[in-house]
């Protein structure tokens, strides 16, 4: 069941944070990101996505961490542009973020750091986007202006 699977991403993403290096980090960071972004229990997103942040922002971790920048990225756009399915809404309102207030403070945070470290490879993640693109731009734009 979907459920049960995000329930068992966000609890893999809560293991990963508290042990690290001290795990398969190449394994468990493939079966984080290949499952992002987590549409039926959207709350286990903040715990996957801290997840990789902090293992792509740390010096000892991001070499494994960084072949899943991608799948972070379009996570991010797709809660950032109000998460769910993906399919129009029957009121055809655009949803909030999905993520509570720290996290997605987390997130901005996190996407000027990564567009600090590489704006060339950032902003060609960005504009591959599926969803999301004009949220991530917008918060990219906040930081320069």
């Amino acid at each position: 069941e979907a459920v049960v699977r995000d329930n068992a991403v966000g609890a893999l993403s809560r293991i990963a944070l508290s042990f690290g290096a001290a795990l398969p980090l190449d394994a468990v960071l493939r079966a984080i990101a290949d499952r992002l972004p987590l549409t039926e229990d959207e709350g286990e997103n903040a715990p996957a996505l801290r997840c990789l942040m902090q293992l792509l922002h740390a010096e000892e971790t991001r070499a494994v961490a960084a072949p899943h920048m991608p799948a972070l990225l379009k996570a991010i756009g797709h809660l950032l542009a109000g998460g769910g399915d993906g399919s129009p809404a029957a009121d055809a309102g655009p949803r909030p973020c999905p993520l509570d207030a720290e996290c997605e403070a987390e997130v901005r945070s996190f996407l000027v750091w990564a567009a600090g470290q590489s704006p060339q490879e950032m902003q060609a993640l960005v504009m591959d986007l599926p969803r999301g693109r004009e949220q991530v731009l917008a918060v990219l734009q906040a930081h320069q202006g």
